[in-house]
């Protein structure tokens, strides 16, 4: 069990520069955004532009907070998300973010559709509950509030993440008030 603090985390610039990102976590540990199986970051969009491509891949993006982005993709299909709203699409579509009332922050979960298999499940802590991990990887996202778990001990804020991995136990028990996104990743096949 690994605590992934958001104060911890180095922002860097977008692939194609137009923005800045925190990667969370990726597989294989040392990867870089040509080379990842699976890939989990926080990005700030502070003005319109395009999204980097990544051809391949297939894309989950939470808005996490700010009023809102428009997303264009090619010459149609036009959708606007709030915070709490997510969206997937391929890596290689042509995207453009157009921001509805300032910066917004999101999450993003990638993984090369021939290699891994993400899984997703919106979670509401209140009191005590037990999350099934049936994957070789999951990621515990604290959207909003804390969790906590006693062995070990470990205290999630808002955006912290928590990576397990398969020499943990199969069912994890946590605490507190929430809302957290489990991100389940298996390899294909």
């Amino acid at each position: 069990m690994r605590l992934i603090t958001r104060d911890s985390l180095t922002p860097r610039p977008w692939k194609n520069g137009g923005g800045l990102t925190r990667q969370i976590a990726c597989f294989p540990p040392d990867s870089d955004l040509g080379s990842f199986d699976w890939r989990i970051s926080m990005a700030e969009v502070a003005q319109d532009g395009a999204f980097s491509r990544f051809e391949g891949a297939d894309r989950r993006l939470y808005i996490l907070e700010g009023a809102g982005l428009e997303l264009r993709f090619g010459a149609h299909g036009l959708r606007q998300l709030q915070a709490g709203e997510h969206i997937d699409f391929p890596g290689e579509a042509e995207v453009h973010g157009r921001l509805l009332d300032g910066a917004v922050t999101d999450l993003s979960i990638m993984v090369q559709r021939d290699r891994q298999r993400a899984y997703f499940k919106k979670v509401s802590v209140n009191g005590s509950t037990a999350l099934d991990l049936p994957w070789e990887t999951a990621a515990l996202f604290v959207c909003s509030g804390r969790i906590t778990m006693k062995d070990p001990a470990v205290v999630a804020n808002r955006f912290d993440t928590v990576m397990l991995d398969a020499r943990h136990a199969r069912t994890l028990s946590i605490s507190g008030s929430a809302e957290v996104l489990l991100v389940g990743l298996d390899p294909v096949g």
